[in-house]
């Protein structure tokens, strides 16, 4: 096959030649240098323990550019990552005064970063060599906070600010470099380099913050305290903080206040000493409300402006997200705590309060922030404050109407009430919580559903565990349990697993037994799952295991103390154990803890009655009407109580009030009601008041028409006040509806001569 391409013989002599010489010129003027993948390495910048800096030549893209790269013998953990983490945060930031990064990889083992390649000399070497005159200074200083403060609004903070890490340019520009240690408050950086509590960034240029090991916490005015550190050191010439050790030198910065740069230096203007001393306040809070601010100050300055004296607040809404995430890491803390067979209350607080702390912080620096008072809302539901966690997801969703995890949180507790209420130890109380409980699950069931609609609602386990609570709320339990096997199986070994586990605890029927299995799976994962321990409690309860109850009742106490359905609860176990004085005792409890919980003030009535405690029973029953008027079950209770005093006014009235509230309920106890009527009208008769006594009967009779003592008691009345043919008319149906066996407090023969005695008047 012959080559189509044309040879030297046919092509012109200048198509070949003069592109040639031009290519062989342009060659001629790259740079040589030693390769380094496809980097010529020209001279060495500079030299370290762990690398070096290069100039270098891009034989890509045709330029010069700064390289650095680290040995590979000197490669310590998280140098591959701040190298990308440089790399990404300079990609971000765009600024005349930020050195530019355009790559960054591994050659031959090394880990390299290039960037912009600028003509000068970092401005620890400046200094070195010659101080700069105090405007000069402030010029370069202007620059460098500007960078800072537009690095700020791109949400990233630098961490290591130092004169190393400042370019000074033959023109006098100043220029920010490396954000290895950078943190992105957008979380766009991967994840941070340093554990909390170790101090990151350079000792000598530590803020306070930075020195207490606060490493989450680190936001922009860490950065401002280093550019004050670097100020100080370029007006006076010495460093504010300094010490024979390194732990001399961080207890200087976070316990000494710095000589005024003014003393160091007395030529010093007195504005400057201001501007310096107000971005070195050990309070964050103090210190200048922005780098902006900083920076617009040092321009005034150099203005022979008067500088603002104003303190103000820093950039508050990051200063709080930083204090939230470092809540919200304390948060997890204290609940992974609870996975301690071993876990106390005390214990507890005191993790809790670590984050607590410095949540209430967050909340005082940004007041409207939904994530503080979401996360606040968790440490109360861990200390068992569950009204106050209410509040702080209410609080929350009023915020950010679409916020999904505090729907998701606030759906869970009202799910709990309503559990906890439809769990009470008596029918009675039960049917008395039916319509709360179902009012709770409602609502329950509508902040699930905007969960599940909502943003940040991510978490896989905690949306299976909506779906779960949904259908057992439906009612399909085929569905139901379906969904907790998979969850189950989903999630096996991950916090949260447990869940599951309880839900299909209180999707079997209580009392049956086969609750017993899953919530001890549930315990087994998670040793203090209180809803676990109050629903085995509960199935102890209902087979008659009053002592197994009380145990598992009191292990949930112990891990939340104001578990006031579980203090209640344990009560009605202890009064079925005839333990009446223990009763009473967690009754009263409960009640210093919720003084308006009409279910204490009802069952110590109860153990109170059992006790003789009549006055004190009927007492309590007052003060649970007083909550709740419209009780009809307490009502009804105090009626009770009421016969045994005589009290017959205030008996008709309770059966009264109670069948306007609730007719299906009072007719069940309407003998109560009966009874009533008829010893009222006795003592009416007793007291010659015969027309209020037939007055009574009537009434009595108007719901007790089967009763012959009802017909008998108003003939006597009628017989007493003169109406003989009524009294006879009431003897005669009195005889009528009685049993041939009938026998009261009066016999068949005494109606029978009551009758005789009015007939026989009557014809007189």
């Amino acid at each position: 096959m012959s080559d189509p391409r044309p040879d030297d013989s046919t092509r012109p002599a200048n198509a070949s030649v003069a592109p040639r010489a031009m290519e062989d010129a342009r060659r001629a003027e790259e740079p040589k240098g030693q390769p380094f993948g496809r980097y010529d390495l020209l001279a060495k910048l500079g030299e370290g323990g762990m690398g070096e800096v290069w100039k270098a030549w891009d034989t890509q893209l045709k330029r010069v550019v700064a390289l650095k790269r680290i040995r590979p013998d000197k490669v310590m953990p998280g140098t591959a990552e701040r190298f990308v983490r440089e790399a990404q945060a300079g990609a971000r930031l765009q600024h005349p005064n930020i050195i530019r990064v355009f790559d960054n990889g591994i050659v031959e083992g090394h880990h390299y970063i290039t960037t912009e390649y600028i003509e000068g000399e970092s401005l620890d070497k400046a200094i070195a060599a010659q101080p700069p005159h105090p405007k000069m200074a402030i010029e370069l200083m202007k620059q460098v906070a500007e960078a800072l403060a537009y690095a700020h609004d791109q949400g990233i903070v630098h961490r290591d600010v130092k004169p190393a890490n400042i370019l000074v340019d033959t023109q006098r520009r100043a220029f920010v470099m490396d954000f290895g240690l950078a943190k992105d408050m957008r979380g766009e950086l991967g994840r941070e380099l340093t554990a909390s509590g170790y101090p990151l960034g350079t000792l000598l240029y530590m803020s306070p913050e930075q020195a207490n090991g606060w490493t989450e916490a680190l936001g922009p005015p860490c950065d401002q305290f280093a550019v004050g550190v670097v100020l100080y050191e370029l007006l006076t010439g010495k460093r504010p903080f300094g010490g024979n050790s390194q732990r001399e030198i961080l207890n200087a910065i976070v316990e000494t206040d710095p000589v005024p740069p003014t003393r160091e230096n007395p030529r010093l203007d007195n504005h400057l000493g201001v501007i310096c001393l107000k971005a070195l306040e050990k309070d964050p809070l103090r210190r200048y409300e922005s780098m902006a601010a900083l920076a617009v100050d040092l321009g005034r300055w150099l203005e022979q402006e008067e500088v603002h004296q104003s303190k103000g607040k820093q950039d508050a809404l990051l200063v709080a997200l930083d204090l939230v995430e470092l809540g919200r890491q304390g948060v997890d803390e204290a609940n992974r705590y609870l996975y301690d067979p071993k876990a106390n209350y005390d214990e507890l607080v005191i993790k809790v309060e670590v984050g607590q702390e410095k949540l209430e912080v967050a909340l005082r620096l940004a007041p409207d922030l939904p994530l503080t008072h979401h996360i606040l809302g968790k440490c109360w539901d861990l200390r068992g404050e569950d009204e106050k966690a209410e509040a702080c997801w209410r609080k929350a969703i009023e915020l950010r109407p679409e916020f999904g995890p505090a729907h998701y949180e606030l759906g869970r507790l009202l799910r709990m009430r309503s559990y906890y209420l439809a769990l009470a130890s008596t029918n009675e109380e039960r049917q008395a919580n039916l319509p709360e409980a179902r009012r709770l699950a409602d609502e329950a069931g509508k902040e699930l559903d905007a969960a599940a609609r909502g943003i940040g609602f991510d978490d896989p386990l905690e949306r299976a565990v909506v779906e779960a609570m949904k259908t057992l709320a439906a009612g399909d339990m085929e569905s139901f349990r379906m969904l907790t096997a998979e969850g189950m199986k989903d999630f096996e070994g991950q916090m949260g697993v447990e869940d599951f586990y309880w839900l299909a605890g209180v999707g079997t029927r209580e009392g049956s037994g086969k609750g017993l299995l899953f919530y001890d799976q549930a315990l087994e994962v998670r040793p203090k799952h209180v809803s676990a321990l109050f629903g085995l409690a509960s199935e102890y309860a209902a087979m008659g295991n009053f002592d197994g109850a009380i145990e598992k009742y009191t292990e949930a106490l112990k891990i939340k103390p104001r578990f006031v359905e579980a203090m209640i609860n344990r009560g009605v176990a202890r009064r079925s154990n005839r333990d009446l004085d223990g009763a009473i005792e967690d009754f009263t409890e409960a009640l210093k803890i919720d003084p308006r919980c009409a279910l204490a003030f009802r069952n110590r009535a109860g153990a109170r009655d059992e006790k003789s405690d009549y006055e004190g029973a009927i007492q309590d029953l007052t003060n649970a009407l007083k909550i709740n008027p419209r009780d009809a079950a307490t009502l009804i209770n105090r009626a009770t109580l009421r016969v045994d005093r005589d009290d017959w006014d205030g008996v008709i009235q309770d059966h009264t009030d109670a069948l306007k509230i609730n007719p299906s309920f009072a007719e069940a106890h309407f003998s109560y009601l009966s009874q009533a009527f008829h010893g009222r009208g006795e003592a009416r008769r007793d007291n010659g008041d015969f027309d209020g006594a037939i007055q009574d009967f009537t009434e009595m009779l108007k719901d007790a028409s089967h009763l012959p003592l009802a017909f008998y008691s108003r003939g006597m009345a009628r017989y007493a006040k003169g109406d003989l043919d009524g009294a006879i008319a009431d003897y005669a149906q009195a005889l009528a509806v009685a049993a041939p066996d009938w026998s009261s407090c009066y016999s068949r023969k005494q109606v029978e001569e009551a009758l005789r005695a009015a007939r026989e008047k009557r014809g007189k």
